[in-house]
């Protein structure tokens, strides 16, 4: 309940500047088969089993990934990712446990990791992370 409580009071507590938002990490994956960079919402649990086993297929000898349980009517989930990239060795990191949200909009502490100049296996990867913020009524999620 006073969760819920929270969550609605959010867009008055906003007025007076930005609010931080705890961040959830939930999966990470160097092959998440994502070929565009960007934030895309994870809408219910069915949508976040196909994310999970889509970084799981073509592996050969994988077991089959557990799927972590989330409470969608409290947490909403997205998937980060960077796109397709030529080389092993790319990452994201989150900075911080904490998104700022301020006039409807998410800002989320991400860092790309690239391989930089030392040698990498040529093999075309693109790295994903799930991540999981509270339920709210948010225009737009974007990386900072």
């Amino acid at each position: 309940m006073f969760r819920m409580v929270g969550l609605m009071a959010l867009p008055l507590l906003v007025a007076c500047g930005s609010v931080p938002l705890p961040i959830g990490d939930v999966f990470t994956s160097p092959h998440c088969h994502i070929s565009k960079e960007g934030v895309t919402p994870i809408i219910d649990e069915q949508a976040l089993r196909g994310v999970i086993r889509k970084s799981q297929s073509g592996m050969v000898g994988a077991a089959s990934p557990a799927i972590p349980e989330m409470n969608f009517e409290t947490t909403m989930a997205y998937v980060i990712s960077m796109g397709s990239k030529p080389t092993a060795g790319y990452a994201i990191q989150m900075t911080g446990k904490e998104a700022r949200y301020k006039d409807g909009v998410v800002g989320l502490p991400v860092k790309f990791i690239e391989p930089g100049q030392k040698m990498a296996a040529q093999i075309v990867t693109s790295p994903c992370k799930v991540i999981t913020l509270p339920k709210g009524d948010y225009k737009r999620v974007e990386m900072q």
